[in-house]
């Protein structure tokens, strides 16, 4: 049989356990958490990705008006 002790220190271990597992789970879940690194990238390619739409649109828009 365990001693009131024993069983002490392992409700404080399940504790432990599952207050870990709920941290987690919240970090999980945190959307602009996980969002950050992809706002990110787009705010650092922004410059470049907006150069490469008006040169698209320039390229598309001279041969159209040369057809």
């Amino acid at each position: 049989m365990s001693t009131h002790q024993d069983l002490q220190r392992e409700v404080e271990q399940t504790r432990r356990e599952l207050s870990a597992t709920v941290d987690e789970l919240v970090h999980r879940m945190d959307v602009r958490q996980r969002a950050r690194p992809v706002i990110q990238a787009v705010k650092d390619y922004r410059l470049p990705i907006a150069l490469f739409a008006l040169s698209l649109a320039l390229t598309l828009w001279g041969r159209k008006k040369s057809d």
